[in-house]
Order: C-alpha cells, then structure tokens, then sequence
C-alpha cells in the first residue's frame, strides 16, 4: 500500500492540513515542536488504531475542539511480493479516524472511530489496511529499557498481520484486569478462591496463544534476519499454565494482581563478543557486555527484524517511518538505518538542515515536504 494523500483535521497543532506524497522517500522538514511527530502519529493511528505517544485520546484532539479526524488514501497495487508477476492493477482505500473526547453536542459518543471507504469497522477489522513500521528516538532504549518496551516491540508487529493475535491480545488484558480486581477483592476477603476459577481458565487460554506466537516470531527472527554480530534473541517467556496458577496463587492474592503471563514476557538480545576471546564461546547479553554502539546495532536489527518479519507475513510492500531518528546516531549507524529502506515507503521527519543534502545523497529521488 501507498500511502498518497494525508488530511488532519483538528489534531494536535494542526487545524487542517493536507499532505500529498508523491515519491517512495518523502523527507518532513520543520522545526522542534513544529508538528513532525505528529504527521507520523497520525500515520502510525490509520496504520495501528493507536497512538505511540498518546496516553488519552484527548490528548490529540486540538484544544477547544470536540473532534479531530484523520485521513488517508492509499493507492494499492495488486502486483503483491508474493505475486511479483501479477498483473498490475490500481486500486484505491479511503480510511479515516474520528476521535471524540465522549460526546459530540451534548451526546455520548466512543471514543474512536474506524471507517474504511466510508464504511464504519471495529478496530480489529481495520488494523492491517496500511502496515507500517515506526522507528523513533524512544525505540533507542529498545535494549536497555524497561520489559514493558520489548512486549509493545512483540504486539506492534504481530497485530498488524495476526489477527487472532490482535483478538487474543485484548480479551487476555480484559481476563488479566478482572482477576487483578477479583485478587484483591480475595485478599480483602470480599471474594472467595472459587471466584477466580473463570478468569483463570480465559488468562490461560489466551495467554498461552500469545506465547505461542511471540515464540513463532522470534524463531523467524533468529533463522532468516542475519548480522555481524549474529545478534540473536533470547525469548523469556513468564510462562502461563494452570500448574503456574495455582502455584503462585498465595502470592498473587498476598500481592493483589497476578504475577505470571504474557504480560510479564521479556527478551534479551544476545550477540557474539570476539573481544572476549575463547574463554567465552557462546552469544552473550547485548545489554550486558554490548558498547553503546553496538547496542544501537541491536536495535537497528530489531527494526530490520520487524520489516522483514512484516514483508514476509504480509506479502505487500511496507510504510517505514523514520521519526527524528537520524539525528541520534553517528555517520555509520545512520547509513544502516538508511539500509533499512528497500522497496516500499519510507517518510523521515528531522529538524537538521545539515541531515537533508545527506538523505537527498542517499537516494535518487526525494520529496521536500517543508511544515515550517
């Protein structure tokens, strides 16, 4: 999918304002706080159905307005990856967002709205129209920040292209914050052990699916995207059975929440140190004995990870998006993060006079889209 013509209407800082994207590289230009992260949010919205930096939806709606929307028209070829030889037909997708702060004139309203050609669709149905990769100056802390980040780096793929996965995710988080409830409720003596045994039943089920799939895509992560420094990763599941239940059970209703699932998942980036010598003959933690720029090469492979994870799943060409993340890497890391553009969509945001003639070096044909 292409992503052709882009409308905002009343989000963030922007009262109306429409982009057209002509070229595969298309290069945002404006200023700190001059609205390019919220141009890419707004894609990344139409692509995943949510915000990456929003907590509350009304965070994004322009101060004093009860609505903002969102628009966007891909142009779709049919020639596919998977069928390069399939004749070559246009087609076109209208999707658009409205995001409400409750109530509309005086009305109680959803939150968000989906609607794909004009027609309304839940969230779950809309995910995967526009698939996208968002690579921002937060994703830097991929490797050492906190398990909560590498769990958004799992779901952010997976629900794009799964969409058992995309279900199994929600009901999971709808299972996990009623037994969290019911544990305290337990714990304060206002609900007996028996009352759990529902919600324990839907956490397993969905949590081991969940699992299941974090695991398929690290093994496609570790046998087809290769590097140097054979990164590889080290999935740390918590893992969910019904013996894992009951065993934690005393603790859970001591702490008032449950201690185990998908939920507390982690993963390690492990790679092989030739500094080390022979005394260590086996891939060690990134994290641990990794320098900074390694470090910033793991994550690079994390990214190329999830594009050919996409490309692959997908069998469509992808939406990179590249938000200010130039200007947080030295010359040589950010010719890999340039490598990451192959044959689908790449839109980059900077701030930097100096990176434009750089990314204009880098590729035959760029287009210029000034905000300022």
């Amino acid at each position: 999918m292409f992503l052709h013509k882009l409308l905002l209407h009343d989000f963030r800082l922007f009262s109306q304002k429409i982009i057209e994207f002509e070229q595969q590289v298309s290069l945002i230009v404006a200023p700190n706080a001059g609205g390019k992260s919220t141009v890419l949010e707004a894609i990344g919205l139409l692509s995943h159905g949510s915000s990456f930096r929003a907590g509350k939806v009304e965070e994004m709606i322009a101060f004093g307005k009860e609505i903002a929307q969102l628009k966007a028209k891909l142009v779709s070829s049919k020639k596919s990856i998977a069928n390069p030889n399939k004749k070559d037909e246009i087609d076109e997708v209208q999707l658009a967002v409205l995001l409400t702060r409750g109530a509309v004139n005086g009305r109680r309203t959803q939150k968000v709205h989906f609607s794909v050609n004009d027609n309304k669709r839940r969230k779950k149905d809309f995910i995967g129209n526009l698939i996208s990769v968002v690579f921002r100056p937060e994703d830097m802390r991929l490797i050492e920040g906190s398990p909560s980040r590498r769990r958004e780096y799992f779901d952010l793929a997976l629900v794009q292209i799964n969409k058992e996965y995309q279900a199994a995710l929600t009901q999971y988080h709808k299972y996990l914050q009623r037994r969290n409830r019911l544990l305290s409720q337990v714990k304060d003596q206002e609900q007996s052990r028996s009352a759990l045994t529902y919600w324990n039943l839907g956490l397993i089920k969905h949590g081991e699916f969940l699992q299941k799939i974090r695991k398929s895509f690290v093994e496609f992560v570790n046998s087809q995207v290769k590097s140097p420094l054979e990164f590889q990763i080290e999935y740390l599941p918590s893992i969910i059975s019904e013996d894992r239940i009951n065993s934690y059970l005393e603790k859970e209703i001591a702490a008032g929440f449950t201690l185990v699932g998908p939920h507390k998942d982690d993963f390690e980036v492990m790679f092989v140190d030739e500094s080390l010598g022979k005394a260590v003959d086996k891939p060690v933690s990134l994290n641990s004995y990794g320098s900074r720029g390694q470090k910033r090469m793991g994550v690079l492979w994390l990214k190329k990870a999830e594009l050919l994870f996409l490309k692959k799943q997908s069998g469509e060409l992808l939406l990179l998006l590249l938000d200010d993340i130039l200007s947080e890497l030295d010359e040589e890391n950010r010719l890999l993060a340039l490598g990451l553009v192959e044959d689908g969509q790449t839109i980059i945001t900077t701030a930097d006079p100096d990176l434009i003639s750089e990314v204009k070096t880098h590729f035959s044909s760029v287009q210029l889209i000034d905000l300022s």
